[in-house]
């Protein structure tokens, strides 16, 4: 008889998404070195799982690789935060990424421009904020 399966997939992907939530506000504090990145193996150590489960489970429930999932959401979220005016280097912060450069980067590869280039198209494109008369004070 197969074992049932320990989650369906929307509490697979809830519990997640809370892992990584713990994880992010667990390192926001660190600094330097010592906040390093999330890796995979952190977040297979709070379901008490090796890697090898843990990746057999996102692929069985959300059809993604760890890591592939962790850069997602985290990227998603990035979005949410841009989107709200905050500043690349403070989303980088928020979301626990080891350094400004690796946000960047992860970024750039998923959505095909920086943090920066997606705030000033952004700005530039729907804040009267940012428009030439207010500029001069007009």
């Amino acid at each position: 008889m197969a074992k049932p399966k320990p989650f369906t997939p929307e509490l697979f992907e809830i519990r997640v998404k809370h892992a990584m939530e713990r994880l992010i506000a667990d390192k926001q504090p660190l600094i330097g070195e010592e906040r390093g990145d999330i890796r995979v193996t952190d977040i297979a150590d709070i379901f008490k799982v090796n890697v090898a489960t843990f990746r057999r489970w996102c692929i069985t429930y959300v059809n993604q690789s760890p890591s592939q999932y962790l850069a997602n959401y985290r990227i998603e979220r990035a979005k949410q935060l841009l989107k709200q005016g905050v500043k690349p280097s403070k989303v980088s912060e928020m979301l626990a990424f080891g350094e400004h450069k690796i946000f960047s980067t992860t970024f750039k590869r998923y959505q095909g421009n920086t943090p920066s280039e997606v705030m000033k198209m952004q700005f530039s494109t729907y804040s009267p904020n940012h428009t030439a008369s207010n500029k001069k004070g007009l």
